[in-house]
């Protein structure tokens, strides 16, 4: 990788310096996200959880066994010497498509340019995969992978065209003890139409401002 290309943060490792608003969420908030996300896969609808008032959450949610299509018509007839110019997310979803040149292009690309290596390409070919359970599982394995920095992949996660995917990932995002991924949840959890999301964004900022009085 040459001079005047940084590593993308995708696929830079996360770093953890403690900071003084720093809180663990409160037990109430009884969330194991790889619980979730395996019932999620399993049960789809029925594992929704329930609102502080112990009533389900209602949401208009896509059903799991539904497809999303991440590439665009101007990325599926993408020529293959644009490919290179091309931001680091719009790379990633090229690696779904069904031409192999155009899949080489952008894995090369993502490797010489932002820094990727074989498990950033694996786990950004489940970030845009087509199918929500695939997308679901990347939330449950991220915390347990090394080497990368979670909160930019959670961030993608949360404009998953899937509503069920993003309350995943904001219930990762809710679970971690880091500042910057709890304001995270709540810079782009309260502007989300999922009325369970947006909930839990404003839980956490509740409780973060009392953590601060």
């Amino acid at each position: 990788m040459g001079p005047g290309h940084p590593i993308h943060s995708f696929a830079v490792a996360e770093t953890r310096t403690k900071v003084a608003d720093q809180f663990v969420p409160e037990s109430t908030m009884e969330f194991d996200i790889g619980n979730i996300v395996e019932n999620y896969i399993t049960d789809g609808a029925r594992s929704r959880p329930l609102d502080r008032n112990g009533k389900p959450f209602r949401t208009e949610s896509t059903p799991i066994n539904e497809s999303d299509d991440f590439l665009t018509e101007e990325l599926n007839r993408m020529p293959l010497e644009k490919i290179p110019s091309l931001p680091t997310t719009k790379l990633m979803r090229l690696l779904q498509h069904a031409d192999d040149r155009t899949v080489s292009t952008a894995r090369r690309t993502l490797g010489g340019r932002d820094g990727f290596q074989d498990l950033h390409l694996r786990l950004a070919f489940q970030l845009y995969h087509p199918l929500p359970t695939v997308r679901a599982e990347l939330i449950g394995l991220l915390p347990n992978i090394g080497g990368i920095q979670q909160s930019a992949w959670l961030a993608e996660l949360m404009n998953d065209p899937n509503a069920d995917v993003r309350f995943l990932a904001a219930s990762a995002l809710a679970t971690s003890s880091d500042p910057s991924m709890q304001r995270l949840l709540v810079d782009k959890g309260k502007r989300d139409v999922d009325p369970r999301i947006v909930e839990l964004a404003e839980r956490i900022q509740e409780q973060r401002r009392r953590i601060r009085r």
